[in-house]
């Protein structure tokens, strides 16, 4: 799900009791009596203000791919973790960019 910076900080205070706005969020189902595996939030303005060095499309993308592993297991609350999900993270966004052009997806 694409949100707006309003809907992403509703989403941090209440669902993870972190104040103000964040840049994906990933819900997992899994262990739930629900047919969805999970649900991914991106926040398009957090990747707006942040997507200096890349394109808006490119960081949209980015934050996706960081909510599928999520899903996937992987998690970022320890150093050594965090190395662990950016190095795949980082493998995942090259594969991606030598095959689509991910800065043409907002033009």
């Amino acid at each position: 799900m694409l949100v707006d910076l309003a809907t992403i900080t509703s989403l941090n205070e209440t669902y993870l009791s972190h104040q103000g706005p964040t840049d994906v969020i990933t819900f997992d189902y899994r262990n739930d009596d629900c047919s969805e595996v999970g649900e991914i939030c991106v926040c398009v303005d957090v990747a707006a203000s942040c997507a200096e060095a890349r394109s808006l499309g490119d960081e949209v993308v980015l934050y996706i791919v960081h909510g599928v592993l999520h899903l996937a297991g992987f998690d970022d609350h320890t150093p050594a973790d965090r190395r662990l999900m950016y190095q795949r993270q980082n493998q995942i966004m090259d594969e991606l960019r030598s095959d689509f052009a991910l800065d043409e997806i907002f033009r």
